[in-house]
């Protein structure tokens, strides 16, 4: 994985607010949760089961403090996830993509404008 030494390194030295978690889409884990594709279900198992506890705060959780998202890939799970994250509350304006192929569909849904004109 490109950059893995890095980011291990960048956890170590700032675990105090920064944790990651590898998931892979087409390896074998040894826990079945990181396995597979990312999707809006596998973003809620996510944020129930690894962001669910904030040790300051006990009505609160971790997902709650995020305030920007990053998402690299393909551009259907692009579109998916980045649906998904702001369905569960980040502002469009605050999730951030790099896409790693060509992808002509909008990633959120084109809004209607509700407004007609009356004469």
């Amino acid at each position: 994985m490109i950059f893995r030494d890095e980011l291990d390194h960048l956890a170590r030295k700032y675990n105090d607010r920064l944790q990651i978690f590898y998931f892979y889409s087409q390896e074998k884990t040894s826990n079945t949760f990181f396995q597979g594709r990312l999707d809006d279900k596998k973003l809620s198992l996510i944020i129930n089961q690894i962001l669910h506890l904030d040790d300051t705060d006990e009505e609160s959780t971790i997902w709650d403090a995020v305030d920007e998202v990053l998402i690299c890939g393909k551009g259907e799970m692009i579109k998916t996830l980045a649906n998904a994250c702001h369905h569960h509350g980040i502002p469009k304006k605050n999730i951030h993509f790099e896409l790693f192929e060509a992808f002509n569909d909008d990633i959120y849904p084109v809004e209607k404008n509700s407004r007609s004109l009356k004469i």
